[in-house]
């Protein structure tokens, strides 16, 4: 499987495009949202055709989306990059969990972020020998 690292970079363009859809939808350009919401379907079929099904990809998947998708989205609106709403429960259990332990809303955002985005690439590198 010496093309897996070629399949996690398309994994985190997949997570990447996704982001930019949702933030054009946000923005409210819509032809860009359908097209950044159009190009990774296409993606996952080409990946699925080409190299076949795996579940690491579906776990690279869920990785890369958990250190990468908010990150984008943030940037692309123009919040900051560990902006966090007010809305759903996860926001508010972040904002609170940051209270909790008297920690800058940036470490307990970027953190497990970074953690996961060093286990993809660990796991992008090493798996290719499997």
């Amino acid at each position: 499987m010496m093309w897996f690292p070629v399949v996690s970079l398309l994994l985190l363009l997949i997570v990447s495009l996704d982001a930019l859809g949702d933030a054009f939808r946000r923005l409210q350009k819509h032809v860009l949202h359908h097209v950044m919401e159009s190009i990774p379907i296409m993606l996952w079929m080409a990946i699925w055709a080409l190299f076949g099904f795996d579940w690491y990809y579906i776990a690279m998947y869920i990785l890369a989306r958990f250190a990468v998708f908010d990150l984008v989205y943030n940037l692309t609106v123009g919040h900051s990059w560990y902006y966090i709403g007010d809305s759903s429960i996860y926001d508010k259990g972040i904002k609170w969990f940051a209270k909790v332990a008297r920690a800058p809303i940036s470490y307990v955002v970027g953190v497990p972020k970074f953690i996961a985005l060093v286990w993809f690439a660990a796991w992008a590198l090493t798996s290719a020998n499997r």
